[in-house]
């Protein structure tokens, strides 16, 4: 257990409250003062120290919280409904100088539990429950605290988001200090580069002709030190940048991957995994777009106009060619990017496809070599890496040309400067200041002409999101979280189908689980039990009827508490890439290692486990592969008898079993007390079963006990003689 589960659990002691309380009414009876009141140890202190992180993410907590053993179970409950990732970090070097998110953090002589709150000028501070004030926290009090904590995300709004919607929260979330720095730092590296063309000019104008040479050291000096500050800055500015696109990409990826891990399981089903991951990695590059293409360029770009004022004021005889050089820039700058714009779209769609393709044949590798398909799928993919190629690689001009081009325009500028120099007598000093001036002008011009190629990327990344930033999340605050489930489920007038115009897959079923009862849905391929199960377990939505457990509608309920109160085993249930302990302890954290092997032993495979080297910490390879189907299929079991739940559903759990193992299967689903709901082809392993529903093109036509069915000699009975023959 951890140090916030120990100390959650001590502030349990209700009695010990109780003493304190009276001891200080006793004192306050004798003494005539009053004395302060300690709450650390009661659930509302935490509750209130939630509060306040909820708070800073923009949430508002639920005030009526049940009663919680965990505190896990208790900031499950709180952060749920509003998608808030969280995790545990420890506190190490000098952790509170950066405020980066909410932190909840135990103080070290106590079993007190406090938020701390990210100032807005960087750091931390904590609200005192003895004064109410706040206190930032340095080094002196800094160590007064455990080095675990847990730290919070803020999360993106569960309404569906617009491009503009989630560009504007990535800017509401960049802190004003950052933004304050990053405009200084501009303002202080143009500053010095302004002295530069002035100082240059004092020298070809005093200096030189004079021939005072002590002052050459002077001015050296000058131009070094100017060059040294401007650096310096330059690295301080690219910290601050840093430090946003970090906050930013924090935010980000924590905020839509809240948002993917809560949507709807038919939201992944036309989806491929190459395709959202590819979607996935070019969001995390919004940040970078923002900051090194959007906010620091034209803040740099904004700022270099200053060196045309500058221009007008040493040398106005050449601030039109001057002009005329950064119009004719912008110009083609604009015509460069417009163009670009198409190309990239077009790139980044076909790159997207050639992702998924590319991750759907790693994970189906085995099947393309049993089939022979691997000229196939080379032909697919070259055909999609062609049309790509037919537009990142083709000479198109002047999108291919643009830097370029550029940089011819600011050589015609100089010449021109040239000739009007030239032509208007201008002084050799002045002309020097004007080729300082302009040559870090247009330099300003090239390095935002390059970034340039990068903003046009920003919008084609933000129209791939839109169907991740448009699908809402399953959780919201409105729905029902359940902590328990007794067991019961009543089907009223259940109606499904696929698509509006598909067939219906179930139709007008009803029937009602007790608490407790042991009932079997069996029937011919396609006739709706998968469906059912999918129904229950709130993955598809009915066209009509309901589903209800315990008197509540399952679309009342939060389906992730659902989901975690029932043990289930689908038909095309996969393991995780970790070991068998952490695939079995999944669906019950804080499973113990007995607990474990207590769950294998009931679904039959403890002896395989034993007989592998590593035993419970064998780890299990992407996709499944080291184990056969039977022990894939027990592991799950195991994983849905690990928590012991009140309601278990088996879809076809034990299809890929020999007969022995199925029997130690189903005599340990006969020894259970709890709701079982089974799924199954092979009839003789239902025998023992309380009721048997049969399905027939989604309707309930039979319904009773094994014997029951099987004296009525109806679909039923038939089902078994075709088993037999």
């Amino acid at each position: 257990m951890s140090i916030f589960g120990e100390q959650f659990l001590a502030r349990r002691n209700r009695d010990q409250i109780d003493l304190d309380n009276a001891l200080q009414d006793v004192y306050e009876a004798v003494t005539g003062r009053e004395s302060i009141r300690y709450s650390i140890n009661s659930d509302e202190q935490v509750r209130k120290e939630l509060e306040r992180i909820c708070f800073y993410l923009g949430v508002r907590a639920d005030q009526d919280v049940p009663e919680y053993n965990d505190l896990e179970d208790m900031l499950d409950y709180i952060t749920r409904p509003f998608a808030i990732m969280r995790r545990h970090i420890l506190l190490t070097h000098h952790w509170w100088k950066n405020g980066d998110g909410p932190l909840l953090v135990s103080k070290k002589d106590s079993d007190e539990l406090l938020a701390l709150i990210p100032g807005r000028l960087g750091g931390y501070y904590y609200t005192d429950f003895r004064s109410n004030k706040k206190i930032k926290l340095d080094r002196h009090n800094a160590g007064e605290f455990e080095k675990e904590a847990i730290c919070f995300y803020k999360p993106l709004p569960l309404s569906s988001l617009s491009a503009n919607e989630l560009t504007g929260l990535l800017f509401k979330n960049m802190a004003a200090a950052d933004l304050a720095m990053l405009v200084l730092s501009g303002i202080g590296i143009v500053g010095v580069s302004l002295l530069i063309p002035f100082a240059t000019k004092m020298v070809f104008e005093y200096v030189i002709p004079t021939g005072a040479m002590t002052l050459v050291g002077s001015f050296s000096f000058l131009l070094i030190s100017s060059a040294m500050v401007a650096y310096i800055i330059a690295v301080i500015k690219q910290g601050y940048a840093d430090r946003v696109k970090v906050r930013m990409e924090v935010y980000l990826t924590h905020g839509v991957m809240g948002r993917m891990i809560n949507f709807p399981t038919s939201f992944f089903a036309s989806k491929s995994t190459g395709e959202l991951y590819r979607v996935f990695d070019n969001l995390r590059e919004i940040p970078q777009i923002l900051i090194d293409s959007v906010i620091v360029p034209i803040i740099d770009i904004s700022l270099a106009m200053l060196f045309i004022i500058q221009i007008a004021v040493i040398v106005p005889e050449l601030l039109v060619p001057a002009v005329i050089t950064v119009l004719l820039q912008f110009v083609c700058m604009a015509i460069g990017t417009f163009q670009a714009y198409g190309l990239l779209n077009i790139e980044l769609q076909q790159d997207r496809k050639i992702q998924g393709l590319a991750i759907s044949v790693y994970e189906g590798i085995q099947r393309i070599k049993l089939s022979g398909s691997e000229s196939r799928i080379m032909a697919k993919w070259a055909g999609l890496y062609s049309k790509k190629a037919k537009v990142a690689y083709p000479a198109v001009f002047p999108v291919r040309f643009q830097t370029e081009m550029i940089a011819f325009i600011s050589m015609m500028g100089m010449l021109a400067a040239f000739y009007k120099g030239f032509t208007d007598n201008i002084s050799i000093s002045q002309f020097v200041a004007f080729v300082a001036a302009f040559g870090m002008l247009t330099g300003s011009i090239t390095a935002f002409s390059n970034k340039s190629k990068d903003v046009i990327k920003l919008k084609p990344v933000l129209k791939m999101s839109d169907e991740i930033l448009k699908e809402c999340p399953e959780v919201s605050k409105e729905k029902l979280i359940v902590d328990h489930l007794s067991g019961k489920i009543e089907v009223k007038d259940l109606t499904f189908r696929y698509g509006r115009d598909l067939p219906l897959i179930l139709d007008g079923v009803s029937f009602t689980v007790h608490p407790g009862e042991y009932v079997a849905i069996v029937g011919k391929s396609g006739c709706g039990k998968s469906t059912l199960v999918r129904i229950f377990m709130g993955f598809e939505k009915a066209v009509s009827g309901s589903v209800s457990y315990d008197d509540i509608d399952v679309e009342r309920i939060d389906p992730r508490s659902l989901r975690r109160s029932i043990g289930v085993v689908m038909q095309s249930g996969n393991l995780f890439y970790d070991s068998i302990y952490r695939n079995i302890a999944i669906s019950a954290p804080g499973l113990s290692m007995e607990e474990a092997w207590e769950a294998a032993e009931k679904a039959g495979i403890a002896e395989d486990i034993r007989n592998m080297p590593m035993k419970m910490k064998t780890l299990i390879p992407q996709g499944g592969g080291g184990i056969s189907g039977g022990q894939r299929q027990r592991i799950m079991i195991a994983r849905a008898l690990a928590a012991k739940p009140n309601i278990l559903i088996f879809d076809e759990a034990t299809s890929a079993l020999d007969n022995i193992t199925q029997k130690v299967v189903q005599d340990s689903l006969d020894q259970l007390n709890c709701t079982r709901i089974v799924i199954a082809h092979r009839l003789s392993t239902i025998q023992n079963c309380d009721r048997i529903l049969v399905l027939d093109k989604g309707r309930i036509i039979e319904e009773g006990n094994y014997q029951e069915l099987l004296k009525k000699g109806g679909f039923f009975a038939n089902l078994i003689k075709r088993q037999q023959l």
